[in-house]
Parts: structure tokens; sequence; C-alpha cells
């Protein structure tokens, strides 16, 4: 198991969703990640963008894993989002993104976080999961991939 359901409760896993932009994305990431917690979530923000800034997220074929430490969390969360549009953000293959996991972790981050980061990264880069995400219908169906690390 990668993540499990505290980690990527169903709530956070948002389909079908209209996004173009990547500071859009942040926007839907954050609001997921934080809900009420206005603080938190321009921390949240805030963290996805600098760590964009510095190195692309884009795994290419249309997949990105933003990710970041992200002070004053206290587990590591999750966040799919499948948008009906791609979002314009830097990629190897310059093709937009429409399938994003991001993963906040608390800071500073331990070993095992960035364990989790390097088997997440292995999981999207196969095809069989791009394409078991891209034909996923419901919230459980996303959520079992990353429960099952794919398989299935």
């Amino acid at each position: 198991m990668l993540l499990n359901t505290k980690q990527l409760p169903l709530e956070r896993i948002l389909l079908g969703r209209r996004i173009t932009t990547e500071p859009g994305l942040f926007a839907v990431l954050a609001g997921a990640l934080a809900a009420s917690d206005t603080v938190m979530a321009d921390k949240v923000r805030d963290r996805l963008a600098r760590r964009t800034a510095r190195r692309p997220v884009s795994l290419g074929g249309g997949v990105a894993l933003p990710h970041a430490a992200v002070p004053g969390l206290s587990t590591t969360r999750a966040v799919f989002v499948r948008s009906s549009t791609p979002i314009d953000m830097v990629t190897p293959d310059e093709m937009g993104v429409t399938h994003v996991l991001a993963l906040l972790i608390p800071s500073p981050g331990l070993a095992a976080d960035y364990d989790l980061l390097m088997s997440l990264t292995a999981l999207l880069g196969r095809t069989t999961t791009r394409h078991a995400l891209q034909h996923a219908r419901t919230a459980a169906e996303v959520q079992a991939l990353f429960m099952n690390e794919g398989s299935g």
C-alpha cells in the first residue's frame, strides 16, 4: 500500500474539474487540503508554487506530482485531481497535464516521506496506471489504485 484512506480520502479525489492554469490548480489543491483553514491553504498554495518554480513536477504523459513540505502540517496528505481540460504546466513532452496527485508532507520531511514520493513517481510513470486513472469512473476506483499500488 502506498497511500492510505486517511492520506487520500474520497473527498480529496476530484474528478472532472475544469482547470486550465497552474495557479488555478494550486488553488483547488489548497482548498481541498486545507478546507476552511485559510492560513493553511495559503501555506499550501505558496509551498506548491515555490517548489514547482524550482523544478517542474510533471512526469509527462499528462501526469504531474506536485509535492512540498508544509510547516504546521501534522500528517501526510494527498489530493488527486483529474481535469476535464489540459492544465498549462511545464512538461517534458510539451503536453498539458490532466491528472495530478499532490503530496504534502509535514516539514521537515522524513526519509519515509521521500521514499513515498519516489514510489508514487514510479507508480505514476507506469502506462497501466495512467490508463487506469484515465478510465476510473469513481473516486473509489482512483483511491483503490493508490491503495493497491496500481495493481488489479
